[in-house]
């Protein structure tokens, strides 16, 4: 079976309404999970919209009651104190925080029952219970076509920047067990680089039903 966790970026534009409403896609789409951002003050800086970190317990609230689960990345130590103190079961990594992951305590890691890290490298650490590898290209987006041999199951999925969706279902097709991709709002209000190749709503409902449909069934 295939994991399929929607990644919203800065798409929301810092904005409640637009945050549910990409939650609204996700259920009706069919993902299993909403990847929201914990950014700091470095990211917003960058011209990053800040999410509150405290909306995202009631965005976690939102998304149980349509059946998928909020998750979020992080971009500090106290982006993963915060998630281990309120509860949030699942935490990412993403590819610039490898490095954060690294320096995190066996105990810390414990108090998450799934943990996501995007990465283009294994380390033993990685094999740990818990922790699943997402392979991840830093070019932003990917234009090339990825030869997808022997990179399953070294990684146990996909975190995508790709264009279009063919090569995330060839990535299923070659083993990929989860799939991480951005999605967006039919809006013209988004203004941020995520919303430039992000999947509109009705492309996401394709990317999963063909990521599904390409996915071994057990």
């Amino acid at each position: 079976m295939i994991t399929l966790i929607g990644d919203p970026g800065s798409c929301h534009m810092g904005r409640m309404d637009y945050a549910k409403e990409l939650i609204d896609v996700a259920v009706e789409a069919g993902l299993d999970a909403v990847k929201f951002q914990l950014l700091g003050e470095e990211e917003v800086r960058r011209g990053n919209p800040l999410l509150p970190w405290e909306w995202l317990l009631e965005l976690r609230e939102y998304g149980g009651r349509g059946g998928v689960e909020v998750l979020a990345s992080v971009f500090s130590h106290k982006g993963v104190d915060f998630l281990g103190r309120e509860g949030i079961s699942s935490i990412k990594f993403p590819f610039s925080m490898v490095g954060l992951f690294r320096s995190l305590s066996f105990e810390t890691l414990t108090k998450f029952s799934q943990i996501y890290v995007s990465t283009d490298t294994t380390y033993d650490l990685f094999r740990i219970q818990r922790v699943s590898t997402l392979y991840c290209i830093s070019e932003y987006p990917v234009r090339f076509h990825i030869d997808w041999e022997g990179i399953f199951p070294r990684f146990d999925g996909f975190s995508s920047h790709c264009l279009g969706i063919e090569q995330d279902v060839r990535a299923v097709q070659a083993g990929a067990k989860i799939i991480e991709k951005h999605f967006t709002l039919d809006s013209r209000n988004i203004h941020c680089p995520d919303h430039q190749f992000a999947l509109r709503p009705s492309r996401l409902k394709e990317f999963v039903q063909q990521c599904r449909s390409a996915s071994p069934r057990h």
